[in-house]
């Protein structure tokens, strides 16, 4: 970008400038991913008449439960992370088609728009 300015190419320049926050809009996605995906999580979305539950590991909703009685959640959430724990998974699996792609873009966009309180981190 230094260079192209020097030698009186503003618009060269100018195109340098608009990539750099471009790439690290990319890097924090990427970074974002490679963080989130390889955890355990319990996710905490309220509902009108209670709590619902989803089970993740590496990117994928293993088990979902909804619970109406708040003052049980604690002992709710315990039997449902035992629930979620047994559940195995392909360590190998690696998604390849746009469908795949897509749905872990838009659960990894959801949880990290989620309050902190909602998001149970089992690692």
């Amino acid at each position: 970008m230094k260079d192209a300015a020097s030698t009186y190419h503003y618009e060269t320049a100018s195109m340098y400038r608009d990539m750099l926050g471009k790439l690290e809009y990319v890097k924090h996605g990427l970074n974002g991913y490679r963080d989130l995906f390889p955890k355990r999580l319990v996710l905490k979305i309220p509902t009108k008449d209670g709590v619902k539950l989803f089970y993740v590991n590496k990117g994928n909703i293993l088990l979902t439960k909804k619970y109406k009685r708040l003052s049980l959640l604690n002992k709710y959430i315990e039997k449902f992370i035992e629930k979620g724990s047994d559940i195995k998974i392909d360590n190998n699996y690696l998604p390849d088609d746009k469908g795949s792609i897509d749905y872990r873009d838009i659960l990894y966009s959801e949880i990290n728009n989620l309050d902190e309180d909602m998001v149970i981190n089992l690692n």
